[in-house]
């Protein structure tokens, strides 16, 4: 898919009640406009909601992956992020 702002996406990140993964919503998109992540991550920005009353936060630069699978296997000292449809 080609990432839009608006489009919701789950990001990988800090731990919050109990999950590491939390709904987002793109607020920019930093790769080109034509995009696909099916030929690798598109890094945007994002507002993440976490689970458990914990207050939404800005989330900059992230790598956003095809698959839940790709976003797990590229997680460590980069924030990685997949498509909320492909969950």
């Amino acid at each position: 898919m080609v990432p839009k702002v608006s489009f919701p996406i789950v990001v990988i990140g800090r731990p919050q009640n109990g999950t590491t993964e939390h709904p987002a919503i793109i607020t920019r998109v930093w790769s080109p406009p034509d995009h696909d992540t099916a030929n690798g991550p598109a890094i945007v920005n994002a507002t993440m909601f976490p689970d458990g009353g914990g207050e939404p936060s800005f989330e900059n630069q992230i790598h956003l992956c095809d698959s839940r699978e790709e976003a797990l296997a590229r997680t460590g000292p980069m924030r990685c992020a997949y498509w909320a449809a492909n969950s």
